[in-house]
């Protein structure tokens, strides 16, 4: 649903003087979002956030605006460190084999296994 007919079907509500709906459906974008969330669902989160600020009774999007911006570059850091970080990992991995290797444990006892470079980079801790 575009933040446009979300911001609709609200208002309808609005007439039925049901404002409470407009808290609750922010509060339910809030726990939506995450360092993870892709930009184009952070973008659509955030139209709805602020269709919804143009709803309640005390309109207040600059504020609103500006914090939403700064949750965006927030987000938008982490993951360009995110990727940064596995970038680096992923060439330490390539340009020494011995971190490829690693301990499994078989009904037969313990074997020595290689992995491969995105296999490491993503059970790292870092």
């Amino acid at each position: 649903m575009s933040s446009e007919d979300f911001g609709q079907r609200l208002r309808e509500h609005e007439r039925e003087k049901k404002e409470f709906l407009v808290p609750e459906a922010q509060r339910k974008l809030i726990e939506s979002l995450s360092l993870q969330i892709p930009g184009v669902d952070f973008k659509k989160s955030g139209r709805c956030f602020l269709v919804l600020e143009r709803l309640k009774e005390k309109k207040r999007n600059g504020p609103m605006k500006k914090e939403l911006n700064a949750l965006g570059s927030l987000i938008k850091n982490y993951l360009e460190q995110k990727n940064r970080v596995q970038e680096e990992l992923q060439k330490q991995v390539e340009q020494n084999p011995q971190l490829r290797m690693d301990r499994a444990k078989t009904n037969l006892g313990e074997v020595i296994i290689e992995l491969s470079v995105g296999e490491i980079v993503s059970q790292s801790p870092q």
